[in-house]
């Protein structure tokens, strides 16, 4: 009875903002001017073999991403720093080391698989000399030290680092906006969000204005963004690669695993070239130099999480597209992929909650105060924040006064959520064991209006699902919906099994077509 109730009052708000949305924006928002440079719609693998043989230069292909970001960021705004002289000027030395013939293209492949390549990251991973805020005002000036790890080795791998890409405050809310650099918008339509944390670099991919980049996922921070911007990402098994050089981190040793960093790019192929350079050390370990045969795999799916009080419905188009996938397999392959039937899925936000649930540790409103002296008082910032004071956003005052309202490490709710947690693991290994793969809507929605996902809150069990069983999950883009907005699903499986997904999001995208070029 009360979950009934709960449903009904749940759809009224959800009607109820559907209409104010309605409202605020009747008409539909801007695309991004079509892309007009042929060297911007070559994949990430692609462009460093033609720069190895000479086909394109580096200067050149620098040149065309600069372009691009120049001509779309002041209506998206997605950049949070640039280092594009120093781009041209690393571009050229390396179209010197190429035309000098002092080393193979075998060579330069085994040392630098992507020699001249541009690529991006997420503002809230380190590069020396660029701003570390993660959108907090008081951290605004705070410029970080010394590179991440992950842009370390991208370097070593020789791609060029064009700049970094805009975030939610604090990295904790599903939309790109923050005090500090303001609101990130869709290159699909200027009125919709582009997802988060990693919604700049969504963006950015997603209109052509970087060849690959890097994000990172602690509840669907890759995935999102890589749905509602129409691109390929991938949140690596939990705990695989290095996630020093992150703002924020986890401060604690149980939730510290949950944070990984990903590939993020318009072409799946590029994904697993990326990946095996952020976590080149274990490669052997996670297998990623076998092939993997997709007709050999067992698939599983299912279209919804069961239905559950606080979550939209699955949308149609949505739903739609997953069964696609199916049929795809079916008529491919032969492979009939087994619909599964897992209770407890709905209840995915407190399963996320109950793992991020540390024993002390420091809270939403120790970061936010700089965790100097004494906390902020949440309700009176909301308040502030409400009248226009803009020294926070909204969601990260309400996510952390929820947070101080939520379960406590080690007590009677919390218990019952790990325990129910450990029976879904249980049950979902059962089926897939090491050579399945599961096919999941990444989100019940399109890419929604800007403020709308305040409405939808949890939305994103269908992401942290997979955050809190520590799997591997890769967002598959299905081309567009009726409104011109990306749609996909995401593929997981179980940890370790990276190659899995990675594998199966290539063929999906030789058979659905990948990335749509957003324009107008």
């Amino acid at each position: 009875m009360a979950n009934r109730v709960g449903s009904v009052v749940f759809r009224v708000f959800q009607t109820f903002a559907k209409v104010l949305f309605g409202i605020i924006y009747r008409k539909r928002g801007q695309a991004v001017a079509r892309i007009d440079d042929p060297i911007i719609m070559h994949s990430a693998v692609d462009l460093a073999r033609k720069i190895r043989s000479g086909e394109l230069k580096s200067v050149d292909v620098v040149a065309a991403f600069v372009r691009r970001i120049k001509h779309a960021n002041p209506s998206l705004n997605f950049m949070v720093d640039e280092r594009f002289e120093e781009c041209l000027r690393e571009a050229r030395i390396i179209d010197e080391r190429i035309a000098s013939g002092e080393y193979s293209k075998e060579e330069m492949v085994e040392k630098w698989p992507f020699l001249g390549v541009p690529y991006t990251i997420k503002a809230s991973i380190a590069k020396k000399g660029f701003t570390l805020s993660g959108g907090l005002v008081l951290r605004e000036n705070f410029i970080a030290t010394e590179d991440a790890e992950v842009v370390t080795r991208m370097q070593e791998a020789g791609a060029i680092l064009l700049g970094s890409t805009n975030v939610s405050e604090l990295c904790l809310w599903w939309e790109s906006v923050n005090p500090v650099h303001g609101r990130t918008r869709n290159s699909y339509d200027s009125n919709r969000g582009v997802g988060g944390s990693s919604g700049g670099e969504g963006c950015i991919q997603a209109m052509g204005g970087s060849a690959m980049g890097i994000g990172s996922d602690i509840g669907g921070s890759i995935r999102i963004p890589a749905h509602f911007n129409g691109i390929f990402g991938h949140k690596p098994s939990n705990g695989i690669g290095p996630n020093t050089g992150h703002f924020p981190y986890p401060r604690h040793p149980e939730t510290e695993p949950f944070l990984v960093l990903g590939p993020m790019s318009r072409f799946a192929t590029d994904l697993l070239p990326m990946f095996k350079i952020m976590v080149r050390d274990r490669v052997d370990e996670l297998r990623l130099n076998e092939k993997v045969d997709v007709s050999k795999l067992k698939y599983f799916y299912m279209e919804d999480d069961g239905g559950s009080v606080g979550v939209s419905p699955v949308d149609p188009e949505i739903r739609s597209a997953l069964r696609r996938v199916v049929d795809y397999l079916k008529e491919r392959y032969g492979i009939e992929a087994k619909k599964l039937d897992i209770k407890g899925l709905g209840e995915s936000m407190m399963l996320w909650t109950a793992h991020m649930t540390a024993p002390g540790g420091p809270k939403i409103s120790d970061e936010i105060s700089g965790f100097k002296g004494k906390r902020k008082d949440l309700p009176w910032e909301i308040v502030k924040t409400i009248c226009g004071a803009r020294q926070h956003t909204l969601p990260v005052l309400i996510v952390g006064l929820l947070e101080k309202m939520s379960m406590k490490y080690g007590d009677k709710r919390h218990r019952h959520f790990m325990e129910v947690s450990a029976n879904i693991r249980k049950e979902i290994e059962e089926h897939l064991g090491s050579d399945g793969v599961f096919i999941y809507p990444t989100l019940p929605i399109a890419a929604p209006y800007h403020g709308e996902p305040m409405f939808k809150p949890f939305d994103i069990s269908y992401t942290a699902l997979f955050n809190w069983l520590g799997y591997p999950a890769t967002h598959c883009t299905l081309g567009l919906n009726s409104e011109g907005l990306p749609i996909g699903v995401q593929v997981a499986a179980t940890e370790m099994q990276d190659r899995l997904t990675l594998a199966v999001a290539v063929e999906l995208e030789k058979a659905f077509g990948g990335w749509v070029p957003p324009s107008v």
